[in-house]
């Protein structure tokens, strides 16, 4: 990276205002609850597939009780969780939901500021895009049919009319 750092052009100047400390408090919350989102929708999904007794509510709560983690948020998570209608996302919970939405601008603010300034941030930049895909209806996997029927010709559907079609992607002679 040292000397990459003197081959490639770097980002632009740091923002003379950066986001206030506020900002950054609220992409640290929302990052955290879409760790615990992600990572409860994995402890899910294998205990689903493996056939595991590994009941959430309790996994919360001996985090909380005993582990390095200790969140107060995984109160929360407990709760949730252990609720007859539990949502299969933590992110589809009321009171979690609201936490996330009321983060969004300050966390986005501070994701924009260091992408501006040519900042890694991965992890808040990409628990931020976990957020925009969850919420969205319909993103890239149009595309990935389109790229598949490309590469492949295994065709792709629409959204104005039913069927599977193919699409002859050369591009024309000039």
């Amino acid at each position: 990276r040292v000397v990459a750092a003197g081959v490639l052009a770097g980002g632009a100047a740091p923002n003379a205002t950066p986001p206030a400390l506020e900002a950054y408090r609220d992409a640290l919350l929302g990052t955290k609850v879409c760790a615990y989102a992600q990572g409860f929708a994995v402890l899910a999904a294998a205990r689903d597939h493996y056939g595991w007794a590994l009941d959430l509510a309790t996994a919360a709560r001996v985090w909380q009780g005993g582990c390095i983690i200790r969140a107060k948020l995984l109160g929360d998570i407990e709760r949730a969780v252990a609720a007859a209608d539990a949502p299969p996302n933590l992110l589809r919970v009321p009171a979690l939901a609201a936490r996330v939405g009321a983060a969004l601008p300050g966390w986005r603010g501070v994701v924009a500021d260091a992408i501006t300034a040519g900042l890694p941030i991965p992890a808040l930049g990409s628990a931020l895009a976990y957020v925009d895909a969850y919420r969205t209806g319909r993103l890239w996997a149009d595309v990935i049919q389109a790229q598949r029927d490309f590469f492949g010709a295994h065709g792709f559907q629409r959204v104005d009319k039913p069927g599977s079609f193919h699409e002859d992607w050369e591009a024309p002679q000039s």
